[in-house]
């Protein structure tokens, strides 16, 4: 799975001998694309984070969002920004 907001970092950080490689494999993933009722959920999270005295950004909260919505397993290295515990994490090696 890939959100948008995934794409988008992928692409802005990209090579350009990578690109073809890349292009080609993110192609092969399902996409998720941002909608209202995801905009709400990471924006609910992100007040229930804030009143807990935690500040997490937007992005993560929306790619965390998705992965919630749709009970899916998160790939990341960065576990810090992603502390919901009903988040299920795969590290990234």
């Amino acid at each position: 799975m890939i959100d948008v907001l995934n794409l988008t970092e992928i692409y802005a950080g990209i090579r350009p001998k990578e690109f073809a490689f890349t292009q080609r494999f993110l192609e092969g993933l399902e996409h998720y694309d941002l909608d209202s009722h995801l905009a709400r959920y990471a924006g609910l999270l992100k007040n229930e984070w804030t009143r807990k005295g935690r500040t997490l950004g937007v992005v993560d909260l929306i790619i965390a969002a998705t992965a919630l919505a749709h009970n899916l397993v998160l790939m990341t290295d960065n576990r810090k920004d992603f502390p919901m515990g009903q988040l299920t994490l795969y590290p990234l090696p």
